[in-house]
């Protein structure tokens, strides 16, 4: 009985270790679009915030884009942003993936830039026409490690670097994945344990 006592503590140890993050309507789905297009401060999108030129879209309206998956995506025209708060359980490298698209060209468009930033700091810059082209999607990615636990921001900025008239990328399917970073008390907990466990054992086999 002890043993399975402290093997259970142990467990639980290491899932109090585990992290957890996610984001709230990571591609746009939950909105009040109706199947057309929104920019803000009009549009509504379950957990996410839009500024300046941003909003979100159906497929195939006057914006030209098609989701991989679903049917809506979030634009970013010029110095557009959007955003999301999310909670972090626990402390962890967390690694962040999203979709990106150049529109084509409209009016004196050129190559729009997306400023990625977490919690107010630029972590990555993405220019999704340089390696795929126009109205073509791809994935993009970056790292943010050891964040501790509480709330944080992710923002996507558009840049605009060629002071466009009109240029414009697509975001979707904004996804995080979490690596635990267990906290040194933690670790010493579970090494406790782990001997406990241990010699609780040898003890009952020397008894046998």
């Amino acid at each position: 009985m002890k043993l399975i006592k402290l093997a259970v503590l142990l467990s639980t140890l290491v899932a109090a270790s585990f992290a957890q993050a996610s984001f709230s309507n990571a591609s746009f789905e939950n909105n009040n679009v109706s199947g057309g297009y929104l920019y803000a401060p009009q549009v509504v999108a379950t957990g996410w915030s839009f500024a300046n030129g941003a909003g979100v879209s159906a497929n195939s309206t006057a914006w030209g884009g098609i989701t991989q998956s679903g049917n809506y995506f979030a634009f970013l025209q010029n110095t557009a942003s959007i955003s999301q708060t999310f909670n972090n359980t626990n402390a962890a490298n967390l690694s962040f993936s999203f979709d990106l698209a150049q529109r084509s060209a409209w009016n004196n468009g050129g190559a729009q830039t997306i400023d990625v930033l977490f919690d107010n700091q630029k972590y990555a810059s993405f220019t999704p026409k340089n390696s795929l082209g126009w109205d073509t999607w791809g994935s993009f990615s970056f790292t943010v490690n050891n964040v501790n636990a509480g709330s944080h921001t992710l923002a996507f900025i558009g840049v605009n670097p060629l002071h466009a008239g009109d240029t414009a990328a697509f975001l979707d399917n904004v996804a995080v994945n979490v690596a635990p970073v267990p906290e040194p008390e933690t670790y010493a907990l579970m090494g406790m344990g782990l001997v406990a466990l241990i010699a609780a054992r040898r003890r009952k086999m020397k008894a046998a």
